[in-house]
């Protein structure tokens, strides 16, 4: 069925008249009756990459070096963790299990420096950000 016929039949209620104008002519139609329709939707998806500004980079690299600065080991880093998810929402993720083989970390991204430097650190040791590898 042509979309411009699809559109007037399931679009109109029944008693509802019209000419249709497809690719194959005019077309005179008249809806008597429907049996068995239900709501439809048409959805559309559109991957759009989103960009930060040079401004929300530099206030997040900022923000991450104030936490990096304040959280010089595990139990600073768990308490400033703790308060960035009480006061702002922000929540630490953890990926479960690393390989050093790895060339990037999921949610991450392309990462192979920072995967290296996981493993050159030492145990409790908090890596300064966008500085690793």
């Amino acid at each position: 069925m042509v979309s411009e016929f699809n559109d007037f039949i399931f679009g109109n209620p029944v008693g509802a008249k019209g000419i249709v104008k497809t690719e194959f002519g005019y077309h005179y139609i008249e809806i008597l009756s429907q049996k068995g329709n239900s709501p439809a939707y048409k959805i559309a998806y559109l991957a759009m990459p989103i960009e930060a500004s040079p401004e929300t980079d530099a206030n997040a690299s900022n923000a991450a070096t104030l936490f990096a600065g304040d959280s010089r080991d595990q139990k600073s880093f768990d308490a400033n963790a703790a308060k960035l998810s009480k006061e702002k929402g922000i929540n630490k993720l953890g990926c479960g299990q690393y390989y050093s083989q790895w060339i990037q970390v999921p949610g991450v991204g392309i990462s192979r420096p920072f995967v290296k430097s996981i493993y050159d650190a030492k145990l409790g040791q908090v890596l300064e950000p966008g500085k690793s590898g």
